[in-house]
C-alpha cells in the first residue's frame, strides 16, 4: 500500500477500474464448472454423414465386446470438425442435441443415414424386418417416425442411401427388396412414406429432378444392371458434387470375380456405367468407407475387407478430372478396419471406429482414437487440421496442381470443443497475464513522466544559465538512458530571441528495420 500512496489520486482512479476488473474476471473464472469432453463408445456398422465437412454426424452401431456380446447401441454423436486444430488424443465429440429420447428402433446397426439438401435434416434408413425410417431435424431437435417402405423391408442390411442435392430424393441401391434401387422423393412423404408417429415436422420440399416420371412424394423403384446388383451388400455410395452423379464401389463378388466394381448413375435418364480408370486402382473390397474430397473433385476410398477376408489399412485417392487412382501409405497394421465411419474437412480425412478382422474367424475391436489421413502431406498424422489446400482447376486445362513438398506434422496438445478444463484454465491464465500487464505499463509509464518532470537543466560550465543545454554532449553520451532528456527537453530561447526545439531525433526519416517471418507449408496435394 505504500507505493500505491506514492501514486497521485488522478492515477490512483484510474488504475482502480482495472484492479476491480480483474478481481471480478477470476471469480467468474474460477466459478465456471470444469467439464470433461466426452468420448464416444467404439462401435462398428454405425449410421454416419457429415455436414459441410462442420460436423461428423454417427448414430447407433454395435459395441463389439466378445463373439457373445456385441450389443447394439443408440449412440448418437457428432465430431467437430469447424475448430482449426485438434489432437486425436482429445477429439472434440458432443452429443448432438435432441429434444426428446431417441426412439427406441434406433438402437440398432447396419443402417445408413442421408441428408436433406438445407442440410437440416437426417433420414436413418434401416432396412430387413422389420426395418424402420426415422428423421431428425437439427434445427428443433425433434423426431419424426416414418411407414417402413415395403422394399425396404425385404431388403438385407449394409445398405447405403444417399440424397441427391439438387433435388432432395433419396436413391438406395438394393434398396427395393433387395433387387432394385429405391427412390424416395421426400417433398410430400404421406404418399407410400407417411408419418405413423409425427413427433416433429415432415422433411422439406424439394423439386423434382426429371427422371421418368417422378410423382411428387412418391416412392419408385430404378432398375439396376446385374452387374451392378453382383455387389449385393456392403457397397460405398455417395454423391459426386464435381459430376452431379452418384458412384458405386465394391461390395460383396457375384459369380464372377472379375466384374467391374465402380460404377456411377447419372439420375437424369437414370443411367448406369462403368468408370474406367487408370493408375493404381484398389481391388474390390466390402465394408469401405468412400468420402468425397476438395469439392468433389476427388474420391478417398479406405479401408475394407478383401477377397481373404481380412481387414485393410489401405487408402487410395481417386482424381476425378484424370480418373487417375492414386495410393497413399497404409496406416499402422495395428489399425486396418472396416464397416467404419469417415468424413472429411479442409486436407483431413478422419475415420472412427470399425471392427478389425485379421483373418475369417477373428475379429477385435478397434480403440476410440479416430484417425487422420492430411491428403496434403500424404501421411497419416496425430493433429487434425481444417486447412484446405485445394485450388480451383483452371478453366482451360485440367492439369493438376503441381504438389509442393510435404510438412510433417508433430503431435501436439490441441485445443478442445471448449468444454476441457485445461482449455478453461488457460484462458483464465491468459486473462489475468493480460491485465497485470497493462497495470505494470500504466504504473511504469506514470513514474516515467513524474521522473521527467523533476530533470533539472543540463549547464554549461563556467556560464550558470540554464539556457545553454550541452546538446553535444547529451548527443554524444555513450548511456541510451540520456535519450529521455532529448524526449522531453523543453523549448527554450537562445540569447538571439529563436526558439530552438532540443530533442529532435537524430535517426535518418528513410531508417526502415524490417522484420519478416513465416513459415510455408509445403504439401503434395496434387495425390489427394
Amino acid at each position: 500500500m505504500s507505493a500505491l500512496k506514492e501514486l497521485s489520486p488522478s492515477f490512483q482512479s484510474a488504475i482502480w477500474p482495472w484492479a476491480t476488473l480483474t478481481y471480478f474476471s477470476i471469480l467468474f473464472i474460477l466459478s465456471v464448472p470444469l467439464v470433461t469432453a466426452i468420448n464416444p463408445i467404439s462401435i462398428y456398422g454405425m449410421a454416419y454423414a457429415t455436414i459441410n465437412e462442420d460436423k461428423l454426424i454417427i448414430q447407433g452401431g454395435v459395441d463389439y465386446q466378445t463373439p457373445v456380446l456385441a450389443p447394439n447401441v443408440n449412440q448418437f454423436m457428432m465430431l467437430d470438425l469447424t475448430l482449426p486444430t485438434w489432437n486425436v488424443t482429445n477429439p472434440p465429440w458432443r452429443n448432438v442435441p435432441h429434444e426428446v429420447d431417441l426412439p427406441a428402433n434406433l438402437t440398432t446397426a447396419a443402417h445408413s443415414m442421408s441428408v436433406s439438401p438445407d442440410r437440416n435434416t437426417l433420414m436413418i434408413w434401416d432396412p430387413n424386418s422389420p426395418g424402420s425410417l426415422t428423421s431428425f431435424d437439427m434445427s428443433t431437435g425433434l423426431w419424426t417416425l416414418y411407414a417402413v417402405p415395403p422394399g425396404l423391408q425385404f431388403s438385407l442390411k449394409e445398405l447405403k442411401a444417399a440424397t441427391n442435392p439438387l433435388t432432395g430424393k433419396v436413391y438406395i441401391p438394393l434398396g427395393d427388396g433387395n433387387f432394385n434401387m429405391l427412390v424416395w422423393d421426400p417433398a410430400t412423404p404421406s404418399s407410400g412414406a407417411g408419418a405413423t408417429a409425427a413427433v416433429g415436422p415432415t422433411p422439406s420440399e424439394a423439386a423434382p429432378d426429371g427422371t421418368s416420371p417422378s410423382a411428387v412424394g412418391t416412392l419408385s423403384s430404378e432398375l439396376m444392371p446385374d452387374a451392378v446388383k453382383a455387389g449385393m451388400n456392403g457397397y460405398t455410395w455417395t454423391w459426386c458434387t464435381s459430376r452431379k452423379t452418384f458412384i458405386l464401389f465394391g461390395g460383396r463378388p457375384g459369380a464372377d470375380p472379375t466384374a467391374p466394381y465402380l460404377h456411377e448413375f447419372q439420375p437424369k435418364g437414370s443411367k448406369w456405367t462403368v468408370m474406367n480408370t487408370t493408375g493404381t486402382e484398389p481391388p474390390r473390397m466390402r465394408s469401405s468407407c468412400m468420402e468425397p474430397a476438395y469439392k468433389g473433385t476427388k474420391m478417398i476410398l479406405f479401408g475394407g475387407i478383401g477377397a481373404d477376408q481380412v481387414a485393410t489399412g489401405s487408402i487410395y485417392i481417386l482424381d476425378l478430372p484424370t480418373m487417375v487412382w492414386s495410393q497413399g501409405p497404409n496406416v499402422d497394421p495395428l489399425q486396418n478396419r472396416s464397416h467404419m465411419a469417415c468424413g472429411v474437412s479442409g486436407d483431413s480425412f478422419v475415420v472412427f471406429g470399425g471392427i478389425r478382422r485379421t483373418d475369417p474367424n477373428t475379429i477385435l475391436k478397434v480403440d476410440a482414437t479416430p484417425l487422420i489421413y492430411n491428403m496434403n502431406s500424404t501421411m497419416w498424422v496425430p493433429r487434425f487440421d481444417r486447412k484446405s489446400h485445394y485450388t480451383e482447376p483452371s478453366t482451360t486445362s485440367t492439369k493438376p496442381t503441381k504438389p509442393t513438398q510435404p510438412t510433417e506434422i508433430t503431435p501436439e496438445v490441441s485445443p478442445s470443443s471448449g468444454n476441457s478444463g485445461g482449455a478453461i484454465a488457460g484462458i483464465a491464465s491468459a486473462v489475468i497475464v493480460v491485465i497485470g500487464a497493462i497495470i505494470c505499463f500504466l504504473v511504469y509509464k506514470y513514474r516515467r513522466q513524474s521522473g521527467m518532470s523533476e530533470v533539472k537543466p543540463i549547464l554549461r560550465p563556467g556560464t550558470g544559465s540554464p539556457h545553454a543545454p550541452l546538446i553535444d554532449e547529451i548527443q554524444n553520451d555513450p548511456n541510451p538512458s540520456s535519450t529521455a532528456i532529448l524526449e522531453k527537453a523543453p523549448i527554450r530561447h537562445d540569447p538571439q530571441g529563436n526558439n530552438t526545439q532540443h530533442g529532435e531525433s537524430s535517426t535518418p526519416d528513410n531508417t526502415i528495420v524490417s522484420l519478416v517471418g513465416g513459415q510455408t507449408e509445403g504439401s503434395r496435394a496434387g495425390r489427394g
